[in-house]
């Protein structure tokens, strides 16, 4: 009778190895699947955050790009305010928060979606968006939002800017000692107040991010992160001045396009004429002026017209007085002339516009002191007759800028004719160019070219931000226009380029074409 020889102890040991060597290898495997579905999940969330953050910088892009009342605007945060200041808004409700006077309550708070028109956008990790306001981008009628606007806001770390309008975050996973308990209470240092710790930046932002911020004591100085990072896990994404202010630019120039358009279709095709450059004052359409800005004004009539030369050449004698660059004598002849045609204005009862005795009072007053024999260059400022000089004249322009619109716009152009408007911070942005064949008497053609190509009737012209050194002086062309578009004398070739153009960083001017809607769109 055979037997089966007993298993060897060497083919126990190869089971058992071979056992291990599948359990390793399930365990390797299950780490393996556990890392992958880790870096899925890290990934599903940061695309989450991505998407949100790019959301939000559209609605508030595009929410400044429309606003009616003042255009480049961005609403308050949406935030509890400190303990000193009423309580005007639920906090975390997704409305932007009212203004406290003339400021929002708070610079630094959630983002206010709904009144953005968004959902209730969050990142990867649930959490709702936190946002930080610069104040000079404001919603608020007594700001003046225009293409020199700057920023507040500087970041540093993973991003770099200065003077940003807007940072948008995403404020992560906790860190170490950040509780967001929506029923637990506790000192907040963003408002200076005990809240609700799910309200407190503080617990959702590290570093100068979660600072307190208002008109008063205002942060500045924020701090781009990592993910990753167990300090600072804040991811930001800032609005420059640049990307708010481009969109609203091509805004107010086709606004500008528009008007001068409709005005041509209600004038048998016939542009008005410009603005003399020089005029940063009265802003009066002025006979044979082909290149300027928009006019406030009506052509005026002989008398008026003659005031406003005398007003002009006398403002720039005392100005030429006060830096020590001009004469007596000259101050004495313009003081003279411009009290002359003060009397004159005064006398004819000028209709286009009514010239009021709020405007020919103080400006026959400044030009009678001026030509007394005992004023100097000196006393402008140092004397009190001088004083007297300055505030008249000071007077007069006040007055003349408080003057209703008078140019005949076509009642859609309520830019233009209202006094409330926001197009007073624009208007020295916004030239245009008129071929004379258009104008209201009929000269000889000269089309306008726009990157040398077109045959168009006007074009409009809107400065962008200042380009190198410029430095803007409302009275020269050339401190706001670019490259071919500054005309001493004004031709009409016209250059404008897209923003990713190189060339942009040297003539960044936007050129619209007009022509009575008809081939230009």
């Amino acid at each position: 009778m055979m037997h089966r020889p007993l298993p060897s102890h060497r083919t126990q040991r190869g089971a058992a190895l071979l056992i291990m060597v599948v359990v390793m290898v399930l365990g390797i495997a299950a780490v393996l699947v556990g890392s992958l579905n880790s870096s899925s999940i890290n990934i599903s969330r940061q695309e989450k955050t991505t998407a949100a953050l790019a959301q939000a910088k559209e609605a508030l892009i595009g929410r400044a790009a429309t606003d009616l009342n003042l255009p480049g605007s961005l609403p308050c945060p949406d935030q509890i305010t400190n303990t000193t200041t009423p309580i005007l808004n639920t906090p975390d409700d997704g409305i932007a928060d009212s203004l406290v006077g003339n400021d929002c309550p708070s610079y630094i708070g959630r983002l206010p979606w709904k009144t953005l028109d968004l959902p209730d956008l969050r990142d990867g990790q649930g959490e709702r968006l936190w946002y930080a306001l610069s104040p000079n981008f404001r919603d608020d009628n007594s700001n003046h939002i225009n293409s020199d606007s700057e920023g507040t806001l500087n970041i540093t770390g993973t991003q770099t800017n200065n003077n940003a309008v807007a940072i948008i975050f995403s404020a992560g996973s906790p860190l170490t000692n950040q509780s967001r308990l929506p029923t637990q209470t506790a000192y907040c240092s963003t408002t200076k107040s005990s809240i609700a710790t799910s309200l407190c930046a503080n617990n959702y932002l590290e570093g100068n991010n979660k600072n307190f911020s208002n008109a008063t004591t205002l942060n500045t100085s924020y701090q781009a992160g990592a993910p990753t990072s167990n300090l600072i896990n804040d991811q930001l994404l800032i609005i420059t001045r640049e990307q708010l202010l481009q969109p609203v630019e091509m805004r107010i120039a086709r606004e500008a396009k528009a008007c001068l358009d409709n005005y041509a279709a209600s004038n048998s095709t016939k542009y008005p004429w410009a603005v003399d450059p020089t005029d940063v004052s009265f802003y009066y359409s002025k006979k044979n002026t082909l290149f300027g800005r928009l006019p406030k004004h009506s052509v005026p009539d002989s008398d008026v017209q003659n005031f406003l030369n005398a007003l002009n050449a006398f403002q720039f004698s005392v100005t030429d007085c006060v830096n020590n660059t001009g004469s007596q004598s000259i101050l004495k002849s313009t003081g003279s002339t411009l009290e002359n045609a003060a009397d004159q204005v005064r006398s004819s009862q000028p209709t286009t516009p009514a010239i009021s005795s709020a405007v020919t009072s103080p400006a026959k007053s400044a030009g009678d002191k001026a030509k007394d024999a005992n004023v100097t260059c000196n006393d402008i400022l140092n004397n009190p007759l001088g004083n007297v000089i300055q505030t008249n004249l000071n007077s007069t322009l006040a007055a003349l800028n408080a003057l209703p619109p008078s140019f005949p716009w076509p009642a859609s152009c309520t830019l233009f004719t209202s006094p409330t408007s926001y197009w007073a911070d624009w208007r020295n942005y916004i030239y245009y160019q008129l071929d004379p064949k258009y104008g209201p008497s009929v000269g000889s053609t000269s089309p306008i070219a726009i990157n040398g190509k077109g045959n168009y009737r006007a074009a409009v012209i809107a400065a962008r931000s200042p380009v190198g050194t410029q430095v803007r002086n409302p009275s020269a062309p050339n401190t706001y226009l670019e490259g071919a578009n500054v005309h001493n004398n004004p031709s009409n070739a016209f250059t404008t380029n897209s923003v990713s153009d190189t060339n942009f960083k040297t003539v960044n001017d936007l050129v619209l074409c007009l022509d009575a809607r008809v081939n230009c769109k």
